[in-house]
């Protein structure tokens, strides 16, 4: 796992077509820079044994890929163990299971190797993530598709076409994540595409 500081990210992913989304430009959430809009979502299973597997699913029906980029894009990584929270003495834990060693909003990069830490990250932060700042963005190195974890208890998926977006929902549906009838709650926002 690499660290890659946000300036340094940011150009990286407007280099394949990401961008900060210019309708939400104080909430740092990314799009294509086509704006093409096409997302779908997906909730988290209820059974915690079955997270680590859907998130596995999720990264597998990417077009193939060599390297991932998570962006906590409104918080910061942490490590301090402070018997204060259990929930926040937990996910230190795992960060420094993962690697994670020091407080910082840098982005990490994992490779295909690393994939063990990926899926650990993401579970964690499905379990745990409560408000926007646990949010997460997980992009591959092409830059075909997105993720987006959600404090909502969803995960939203972003494509830059339907073609793309067809595909990948039949791959989630071949591994038994349907894509949900109803929205989580009504502060949702609906996927558009």
């Amino acid at each position: 796992m690499k660290r890659i500081e946000e300036k340094k990210f940011m150009k990286m992913v407007k280099q394949i077509g990401v961008t900060i989304d210019s309708r939400y430009p104080k909430s740092a959430e990314l799009a294509f820079e086509e704006d093409s809009g096409i997302s779908r979502f997906w909730k988290i299973p209820e059974e915690a044994r079955r997270i680590p597997y859907f998130v596995d699913t999720i990264l597998a029906a990417f077009d193939p890929w060599e390297s991932m980029y998570v962006w906590k894009h409104m918080g910061s990584w942490f490590r301090s163990i402070k018997g204060e929270k259990l929930n926040d003495d937990v996910q230190a834990l795992i960060y420094l299971g993962i690697g994670i060693t020091e407080n910082n909003a840098d982005i990490l990069k994992f490779t295909r190797n690393e994939l063990a830490e990926l899926v650990t990250l993401t579970f964690n932060q499905l379990v745990f993530g409560w408000h926007v700042g646990d949010d997460l963005y997980i992009i591959p190195d092409h830059g075909h598709q997105m993720v987006k974890t959600d404090h909502h208890d969803v995960v939203h998926v972003s494509f830059r076409d339907q073609p793309s977006m067809r595909k990948y929902i039949h791959a989630m549906q071949d591994h038994r994540f349907e894509l949900p009838k109803d929205l989580p709650d009504w502060t949702f926002k609906r996927p558009i595409g």
